[in-house]
């Protein structure tokens, strides 16, 4: 039977789940990982496994199934860049209203796709491993006190409390420059963990601390080693 009545009402239905599914259709695991999303901007799919199972990886079905139902209701985008790896999930407009995010939605360009996500396997690792009050670098951002003062990639607090900065390292910058990073992070942060990829970017930011003097402060750490806070995709 075809449907009649007002066109106001009619648009109001074909909102409506649109609506339901944001406002209570969602599991509280659900709205944790949307917010962690929009923090960090941009999360591939096999992260977002891990957002919500919990202790164990949900299956791929079924997160594939949760990332589905955001995007009908026009909650995330999703997008797989590189052939080969897992979709990349960010909040739109409506997304990060919900989780209460107030940053503007852009898709990620290819150039940051794996600085972002190896920020995320650091967050993981870090909030795994007890360190809390994760701030994101898009938090930190809009706190700065300076346009040209340097931004950790995140900051949380150890389980003792130590504010500590986090630093991810892919590529190998000049030494000067990883002075002047490490010099600036050591002044404004209590502790400084520098996760590095490679075993040249690890010998650059090692011989930055040495020459700053800071071993007690700064931990050097491989990304490798936050691996396994993942499943495979």
């Amino acid at each position: 039977m075809p449907t009649t009545g007002n066109p106001e009402t009619l648009a109001a239905r074909r909102t409506r789940p649109r609506e339901s599914v944001g406002a209570a259709f969602l599991s509280d695991r659900e709205l944790v990982a949307l917010g962690w999303i929009g923090e960090q901007s941009a999360v591939r799919t096999d992260v977002i496994r891990r957002l919500l199972g919990g202790g164990a990886p949900m299956s791929e079905r079924a997160a594939r199934h949760r990332v589905d139902r955001w995007q009908r209701a026009g909650l995330v985008e999703r997008r797989r860049f590189l052939a080969g790896e897992p979709a990349v999930v960010w909040l739109t407009r409506p997304g990060l209203r919900l989780v209460g995010c107030a940053y503007r939605p852009a898709a990620p360009t290819v150039g940051l796709l794996a600085h972002l996500h190896a920020i995320c396997l650091v967050r993981l690792g870090v909030e795994a491993a007890g360190g809390h009050r994760w701030v994101s670098e898009r938090a930190l951002h809009r706190a700065r006190v300076a346009p040209d003062a340097h931004l950790p990639d995140g900051r949380f607090h150890s389980t003792g409390g130590v504010e500590t900065a986090v630093e991810v390292e892919l590529t190998r910058k000049a030494a000067d420059r990883l002075r002047r990073i490490i010099d600036e992070l050591t002044v404004d942060h209590d502790a400084v963990l520098y996760v590095v990829r490679g075993t040249g970017v690890r010998a650059a930011v090692e011989r930055a601390v040495d020459a700053l003097d800071e071993q007690d402060r700064v931990t050097v750490v491989d990304l490798a080693d936050f691996a396994p806070t993942l499943v495979a995709p």
